[in-house]
């Protein structure tokens, strides 16, 4: 959890940079898992006070109502997930907070069948159409989180944030994450887990995960959650500058 003094710190630079005075920004966060994604986007909503996407959600949620409906073990009826993708879900800001409060999500088992799903042309492209849809009618600023939102879902954002850690650093924090919710954990099992998932997220046909071009990089591994939200903030605040014609935005710099 973020210090109070730090968040103070955000809001107090937030007002004094005018930031509500513009439009809306749409700040993408993408990165491979376990490199704080969540941790920075929640909290960059809660300062900014926009809406919060996270895209991993969703296909938990997927592919939790396609083992519900289906009893699949692995996707083996895609396009009946897809079709059902297309005509039932609505995202909205109510079912947003639905999925973000459903705990089953965070089972490794919903974890596995996800990642099974999430490559699948026909699921990415459903969801695709779905997210863009919810983004375009939003009336206010946006976080999005995931895999490919500065790539593929919102190219276009104000702000585009890439989002990394070492291998190593990752099944740490994972490994302290399920001891913390007093569940067993085997770290190499952890580190292994990781290491596949990234070789799946970044070798797959379907968006795979790579840095937008124009995206600010951000090595994590050795930085508080203060730290990378504090960089964050200052590098929304210099894009929406930068729309006004006073700053220079160096693309694709690492931080």
């Amino acid at each position: 959890m973020l210090a109070v003094d730090t968040l103070k710190k955000f809001v107090e630079i937030t007002q004094k940079n005018n930031i509500q005075k513009y439009n809306p920004m749409v700040i993408t966060v993408d990165g491979p898992a376990a490199a704080g994604k969540g941790t920075l986007t929640r909290a960059l909503a809660k300062i900014l006070k926009y809406r919060h996407l996270d895209s991993g959600r969703l296909y938990r949620s997927a592919a939790k109502h396609a083992e519900d409906k289906w009893k699949l073990k692995v996707p083996q009826q895609i396009n009946e997930i897809a079709q059902a993708i297309e005509k039932k879900l609505q995202i909205t800001d109510k079912y947003i907070q639905k999925v973000n409060n459903d705990k089953e999500l965070n089972d490794e088992r919903i974890a596995k069948l996800a990642s099974l799903i999430a490559p699948q042309k026909p699921v990415r492209d459903a969801l695709k159409k779905k997210q863009k849809a919810y983004i375009a009618k939003s009336n206010k600023g946006i976080i999005l989180d995931g895999r490919d939102m500065g790539t593929v879902i919102c190219p276009d954002a104000t702000c585009k944030i890439f989002l990394t850690a070492s291998q190593e650093t990752r099944a740490k924090r994972r490994y302290k994450e399920i001891l913390n919710a007093g569940k067993k954990a085997e770290y190499q099992k952890i580190f292994n887990d990781i290491k596949a998932r990234d070789k799946l997220d970044t070798s797959r046909d379907q968006a795979p995960l790579k840095a937008a071009h124009d995206a600010i990089i951000i090595d994590s591994s050795d930085k508080t959650p203060d730290k990378v939200l504090d960089i964050v903030l200052q590098t929304a605040l210099k894009h929406r500058k930068c729309q006004n014609g006073t700053i220079n935005v160096i693309k694709n710099k690492k931080q």
